[in-house]
């Protein structure tokens, strides 16, 4: 579960989130799988069990008077487990991101704040 909050922007400028997904194969290289838009408080997302997947949460701003945008991104590797589930708070406000993914077992309901990890170490994550 993604569950996104942004700015509501403005007369003058809009602000949007969306989420790229990615499979990871064992040589580490990705193919892309879709992108979601995180326009809804929040939306489900099916992530494989046991696979390693890629997330780009995306940010983009813009003017409308101005002609001014940007585009902010956060990147990283999930290894979904069985017997757990996976909760995501994306914020974008004030111009400032967050992306905060937590994994919680199914059969404590502990929750773990995972770190973010970069593509360049999934050799790590396959070899688990």
């Amino acid at each position: 579960n993604i569950a996104t909050q942004t700015d509501s922007g403005s007369f003058f400028s809009s602000v949007s989130a969306s989420v790229d997904i990615y499979k990871v194969n064992s040589d580490c290289s990705t193919k892309y799988s879709g992108t979601l838009g995180l326009d809804s408080s929040s939306i489900d997302v099916g992530i494989p069990i046991d696979d390693l997947t890629y997330m780009v949460f995306v940010f983009s701003s813009s003017g409308f008077l101005s002609n001014s945008s940007s585009t902010t991104t956060y990147a990283t590797l999930l290894k979904a487990k069985q017997d757990y589930f996976y909760s995501a708070n994306v914020t974008y406000l004030d111009s400032i991101y967050n992306v905060e993914i937590n994994e919680v077992s199914a059969k404590t309901d502990k929750s773990y704040l995972l770190e973010d990890t970069k593509l360049m170490n999934c050799n790590k994550l396959i070899s688990k």
